[in-house]
């Protein structure tokens, strides 16, 4: 037995609270490991003699009193005679006072080196029974530990200052001398060599299922029905007596339905307190991980045997501590997550349940426990969430079997977590009815939207509105307005005229206009004669729409003053102005022929023609305008040149519904304080444009959006929408709408409502498919990923195109069959790259916005979303460049009037607190303007042309810098053969190792803002010097370097 002498004593710490130490140390103000059992009291409690007996209770149990120490590379515990005050009485005065104190109480976190590990606080309420909370950090005790503190705590208080309990007999220290013991006998040896045969070679991933925002509760509490319950234990029955693996199995199978996965590691906590130490108080919980394969066909019930046979072998070697079995499968460690399982499932009772089961894991208040002369009940607060990503606990006790989920607030969103929740259930049911029942073959199936149906087309969607509101304005110009019927008849006269000069349906007309009622009108004839208008831009070059009308061998072209004739011989242009006048109504279009077709920039240098049918467009105004609600009061902003394909909604959302639409002036589009001016005059109430147009807006303005801008619905499509950008326009808008799709699809294909998105990442969702889309995220094989994984964005459905224009080989690339639903349509490959989070699309972005640098990969977009969270940057782009074989990034900015003198140094300065080393860019290049496209997008072809002339690269790396932290690794590991390129943990390290050479680097001074996750996140000495920035000190024979620990990411702070 060790004994516990007088004064402040040294002993050595089991794997377990090894563990818990590091894990504290990466986090020192999380609250994931407090134990806590909260409790309200049925009498009165005297908080004199309940602080008396706590007193005596510590003193019977040297754990209580221990802290923890890292001294000279080692960790250790100290145990004190005296570890200060344990009872804090927190006066409260009303419920919701007494509930929040408790709260505050169980989540603060615990000092680890300075104590004490273990508190109660005493909170009087008015009016009803006072609550009770008993909190300790995991190092020192688990939840059984809790039969025995409360069992000895009543005798004390019973006693009221009596005579003591004495010392335990058996102490935790005691299981440490036995746990080094066995860590060094035979079957330690035989324990590691049985994990690492069955777990997999691979850290094992469970994909992310979403970001989300601090804050908000973590755990999902459900009850299981009686007869549920029954069935549970009889499947039990049939595989050994084992209902606990019907549990690890449900797990399994609902996981392999949400990610796809059909293989999982789940941790399965196991209690070692065995023998002597039944009644010890400590940390006995050592976690197993179980590989289950849960392979699509497989009768429910095998999956439940395969799990009792795996944790059947893995039993008989819990006593191996869960970190030695991580150090020996040699996996990468990151700091972050387990490398070994992210999931847990804890199962209790009845077995394992004791006299205090109920207290601490039932929710309701009705089962109490006789205590001292009073009654506890259970108290319920969420606890112990985030220790991974997902954990399931069932609970069998004598109130019936209760299931809680926990999830880690940012891997998990709360509505992810009810989905996993409503599955789970869902697959305990399934079990319990069916156990022959068979595993489904992948991912959940989504259901597939009913095609859109009838033979509207653009036309007859017009004609429609004409009827109803002939008189009223449709098109409005700077200088005159055209009412409904008067577009009509205009386009009669156009589709006459085409009809005399022999156009046959199905022929394409070009159309050489600026935007204007004629040019609708143009649009409307052309359709009207069955053929497709095709865009002409006349501000683009002659060679380019002369190659587009070569390509799609227009049959003639609709123009105005343009020179035309540079295009086509003179006969086949038909001018406007000397149209013949012939308002016969006419109508040839056709569901399926083509309404237009738009000429995009192709991969082989010449423009690539989409050809779009009726039906598409029929689709489109019909499932936004479910979705969008517009009206016919409405005024819709023609923004966008007709080249553009977002200028399909514009011009026929506005005039299918009734409304107006104003067209804005070609100088306006170019010039944000006129867009405004115009905005406002013309009473615009639905804007659409892109996310540079609308930051180009924001920077041209002074005070809120609200005051500039106020439109009843705000459209944001063609680039990725920065959140900041999003959240600085929401308040001028009653709607705001983050759109996403392809040319190919339609204009748009997905809708996510920005004031239901999740603006804690740095770019808004682009949402759900609208209604008859279908939207799949698949591998190259062309198979779904798993949830939350990247895959590039498929799309199916009443949006997806005829083709492209006389290019059948591009065709069957880009247009492929799907392969998902299998129902002999096809889908779109748009070369996106997305994430799909509780059926959240997230954007990614392109291949070619996402790089390898230094071997990590970068997603360009997400540096310069952090680029613009800096106060004094009006826009900014990043591109990589490859010098040399090196791959390094450049930022193209444009700074804001009252930028700081030294605007580059600030911001690299900025950059490197808010981003890892390898996504600060090596250059910054200063321009007056961004360059834009034709569609009001960053001409990022016209970046990359300046940067064939010359490219700065990166800084040298500091050398001494380097020298240093290398002398500390030589120093912790004992070894001088090591380079700035090693991994630490390929080397020899592992966390204790990594502390050691923090605590060298902490000596020197100059590395005092560097955290231990720092050294986790940058494993290599090359990597870690990076990481340093330019400022505050200085080291001899390098240059100035000061060094500041990272922010998130995901949400940078804004410099002002």
């Amino acid at each position: 037995m060790t004994r516990i002498p007088n004064g402040r004593t040294r002993f050595g710490v089991s794997e377990t609270q090894r563990m818990m130490w590091v894990v504290n140390r990466l986090a020192p103000h999380s609250p994931a490991y407090n134990v806590v059992i909260p409790l309200r009291v049925a009498g009165a409690i005297d908080a004199e003699r309940l602080g008396t007996a706590l007193h005596g209770l510590v003193g019977r149990h040297p754990i209580l009193r221990s802290v923890y120490r890292f001294e000279d590379g080692e960790l250790h515990a100290e145990v004190t005679v005296e570890p200060g005050p344990i009872l804090q009485v927190v006066p409260a005065a009303s419920e919701r006072e007494a509930s929040s104190a408790l709260a505050e109480f169980a989540q603060r976190p615990f000092d680890l080196a300075e104590g004490p590990l273990f508190r109660v606080a005493l909170i009087p309420v008015p009016s009803a029974g006072p609550l009770l909370c008993f909190c300790a950090h995991h190092i020192i005790a688990d939840f059984a530990s809790f039969e025995t503190i409360l069992d000895d705590l009543e005798r004390l208080y019973r006693q009221d200052g009596g005579a003591p309990c004495g010392t335990e007999d058996i102490n935790f220290f005691d299981f440490v001398a036995e746990e080094r013991a066995y860590l060094r006998s035979r079957a330690a040896d035989e324990a590691i060599a049985f994990w690492k045969d069955i777990l997999p070679p691979a850290p094992a991933i469970m994909p992310a299922i979403m970001t989300d925002v601090e804050g908000r509760t973590a755990t999902g509490v459900f009850g299981i029905p009686d007869d549920t319950r029954s069935a549970f234990r009889r499947l039990g029955g049939l595989i050994g007596r084992s209902d606990w693996c019907v549990a690890i199995a449900a797990w399994a199978m609902t996981l392999a339905e949400v990610t796809g996965e059909p293989a999982v590691t789940i941790g399965f906590p196991t209690n070692i307190r065995e023998g002597r130490f039944a009644r010890t108080v400590g940390n006995f919980v050592n976690p197993l991980p179980v590989p289950v394969a849960v392979l699509p066909g497989t009768r429910r019930v095998e999956v439940a045997a395969q799990v009792l046979a795996t944790v059947s072998q893995a039993v008989a070697h819990r006593r191996m501590p869960f970190s030695r079995i991580v150090s020996s499968l040699g996996h990468e460690r990151t700091g972050s997550s387990n490398p070994v399982f992210q999931t847990i499932v804890n199962v209790l009772g009845p077995r394992s349940a004791g006299r205090y089961t109920d207290l601490h894991i039932n929710v309701s208040e009705s089962a109490g426990v006789p205590w001292a002369g009073v009654e506890l009940h259970p108290f319920f607060i969420p606890q112990q969430e985030g220790q991974v990503d997902l954990s399931v606990e069932f609970i069998d006790s004598g109130s019936g079997l209760r299931g809680y989920i926990k999830r880690h607030p940012e891997a998990i969103a709360r509505y992810d977590l009810d989905d996993v929740e409503r599955r789970f259930r869902q697959t305990l049911n399934d079990i319990a009815a069916d156990p022959d029942g068979r595993v489904g073959t992948g991912p959940a199936a989504r259901p597939v939207p009913e095609e859109a149906a009838g033979t509207a087309t653009v036309v007859t969607l017009f004609d429609a509105a004409c009827v109803d509101w002939p008189e009223k304005v449709a098109v409005a110009e700077r200088d005159r307005t055209v009412t409904y019927a008067e577009l009509r008849d205009l386009s009669y006269d156009v589709a006459n005229d085409l009809v005399r000069r022999g156009l046959t349906p199905g022929e394409r007309v070009g159309l050489l206009l600026r935007p204007s009622a004629a040019m609708i009108a143009a649009m409307l004839g052309i359709m009207r004669a069955g053929g497709s208008y095709v865009p002409l831009d006349p501000e683009q070059p002659v060679a380019r729409l002369r190659g587009i009308v070569d390509n799609c061998a227009v049959a003639c072209v609709v123009a105005g003053d343009d020179a035309a004739s540079s295009l086509m011989p003179e006969e086949r242009v038909v001018r406007l102005g000397a149209a013949v006048r012939d308002r016969t109504p006419i109508d040839r279009s056709d569901a399926d022929g083509l309404a237009y077709t738009l000429f995009t920039s192709g991969s082989t240098g010449h423009p690539k023609g989409i050809d779009v049918r009726h039906r598409n467009v029929a689709a489109l105004l019909r499932t936004t305008r479910g979705i969008i609600e517009t009206d016919e009061a409405d005024v819709w902003c023609w923004f966008h040149a007709a080249s553009f394909d977002l200028s399909v909604w514009e011009i026929w959302g506005g005039l299918s519904s009734g409304a107006t639409v104003a067209v804005t002036p070609t100088s306006h589009r170019h010039d944000p304080h006129k867009l405004l001016d115009f905005l406002r005059d013309r009473r615009v109430t639905v804007l659409q444009l892109t996310p540079s147009a609308l930051n180009l807006m924001r920077n041209a303005t002074t005070g809120t959006a609200a005051e500039c801008l106020r439109v009843k619905h705000l459209v944001s499509c063609g680039e990725a929408l920065p959140w900041d950008t999003a959240q600085h326009f929401l308040p001028c808008t009653g709607s705001f709408w983050n759109m996403y799709g392809p040319a190919e699809t339609t204009v748009y294909a997905t809708v996510q409502k920005v004031a239901d998105a999740d603006l804690a990442s740095l770019y808004v969702p682009i949402g759900r498919p609208l209604p008859g889309y279908r939207v799949y995220l698949l591998d190259e094989d062309l198979k779904e990923v798993p949830t939350g994984a990247e895959g590039e964005i498929f799309i199916a459905g009443v949006g997806v195109a005829a083709g492209y224009t006389n290019a059948p080989e591009q065709t069957r690339e880009r247009f492929v069959p799907d392969v998902v639903a299998r129902d002999g349509t096809r889908m779109y490959r748009t070369g996106d790259f997305a994430v799909s989070r509780s059926g959240i699309l997230q954007y990614i972005g392109r291949k070619d916005q996402q790089v390898k640098i230094h071997g990590y990969r970068v997603d360009l977009l997400e540096i310069e979303a952090v680029i613009r969270r800096a106060a004094y940057i009006r826009d900014a782009a990043v591109l990589s460049v490859t010098r040399t074989t090196r791959n390094s990034l450049v930022a193209f900015v444009v700074f804001a009037d009252g930028a700081p003198a030294d605007a580059e140094a600030a911001l690299n300065r900025y950059l490197r607190a808010a981003l890892p080393a390898y996504m600060v860019p090596a250059a910054y290049w200063r321009l007056s303007e961004m360059p834009f496209n034709a569609h009001r997008k960053i001409d990022r072809a016209a970046l990359r042309a300046r940067l064939d002339a010359a490219t700065a690269l990166p800084p040298p790396l500091a050398g001494n810098v380097a020298a240093i932290i290398l002398a500390c690794w030589q120093q912790a590991l004992g070894r001088t053969d090591l380079s700035d390129h090693d991994q630490f943990f390929d080397v020899g390290g592992d966390s204790f190792s990594l502390f050691k050479v923090y605590d060298l680097l902490q000596a020197h001074g100059i590395f005092s803002n560097l955290t231990p996750m720092d050294l986790f996140k940058y494993p290599t000495v090359e990597a870690l010097a990076r990481f340093a920035t330019e400022g505050a000190r200085e080291i001899p024979g390098a240059r100035t370097i000061s060094y500041r620990r990272r922010q998130s990411v995901a949400r940078p702070a804004r410099e002002e």
